[in-house]
């Protein structure tokens, strides 16, 4: 079982009833408890904070009109800056009401930067998966095998910066995907 940590300090203030509606939820072993867990996340997400979304239209519209250096996906797409193989550099535009795989990578180093939205992380650490809100400045760094999701109850923009050995997208252990 990935066991869920939570943290009450990363969910304080208006995020309060959003925090006690997640610690329901333990933890999941399987892909339909992760799905579970990612829709609860999407629906009691506080419709009341908004974090400016300036970029991530620009960005998006350029994954849906197919321009060169972006990939389109089913919660949004990835917008390429920088490919020097092993380094990557992109933007990850999360469409709000998604979330992506819950995945890992062999080789894959990785460092996160919230440009703009909000959302959740979930993020191996020790023995069980931190549970962290994400906003504009937000930055997670992931080792070889250090599991993680993205949940954008918001729309979200946020930067990858990493070095993927073994070529772009094709160091990813999928353990559940969205449903």
């Amino acid at each position: 079982m990935y066991r869920l940590d939570h943290d009450k300090a990363e969910f304080a203030g208006p995020y309060n009833d959003f925090f006690e509606e997640i610690c329901q939820f333990k933890g999941f072993s399987t892909e339909d408890e992760f799905n579970l867990f990612c829709k609860k996340v999407l629906e009691a997400w506080p419709q009341a904070n908004e974090h400016g979304v300036n970029k991530f239209n620009e960005y998006l519209e350029g994954i849906e009109e197919k321009k060169e250096n972006t990939i389109s996906t089913p919660w949004g797409g990835v917008f390429i800056t920088k490919h020097e193989h092993p380094l990557v550099e992109k933007f990850l535009v999360v469409k709000g009401g998604h979330y992506l795989s819950f995945e890992k990578h062999d080789e894959k180093e990785e460092h996160l930067e919230v440009f703009e939205g909000e959302g959740v992380l979930l993020q191996r650490k020790g023995d069980g998966i931190a549970v962290r809100r994400l906003y504009p400045g937000v930055e997670a760094d992931f080792a070889p095998g250090e599991e993680h999701c993205i949940i954008a109850p918001k729309d979200l923009l946020i930067f990858e910066k990493s070095l993927d050995h073994k070529g772009m997208d094709k160091d990813l252990v999928f353990l559940f995907n969205p449903s």
